[in-house]
C-alpha cells in the first residue's frame, strides 16, 4: 500500500494541476470569445438602429409624397 501511495500521490497531483490549467485556459478562451461576441452584437445593434432611422425617414418621405399627390 505504501508503495502504491508513493507513486499515486505525485501522479494525482500532476493530473490535478493539468486539469486546473486546462480549465483556466478554457475560461480565458470563453471569456475572450464572449467579449468578441458582445462587441459584435453591439455593432449590429448600432447598424440596425441606423437602418431603422433611415427607414423611418424614407417612410415619412413616401407618406408625404403620397399626401401631395392626393
Amino acid at each position: 500500500m505504501e508503495q502504491f501511495l508513493s507513486w499515486f500521490i505525485p501522479v494525482l497531483n500532476i493530473v490535478v494541476v493539468a486539469l486546473t490549467t486546462l480549465a483556466s485556459w478554457n475560461l480565458r478562451i470563453s471569456s475572450r470569445t464572449l467579449e468578441k461576441l458582445t462587441k459584435t452584437v453591439e455593432r449590429l445593434e448600432i447598424e440596425v438602429s441606423k437602418h431603422s432611422v433611415r427607414l423611418d425617414y424614407i417612410e415619412k418621405q413616401v407618406g408625404d409624397h403620397h399626401e401631395i399627390k392626393e
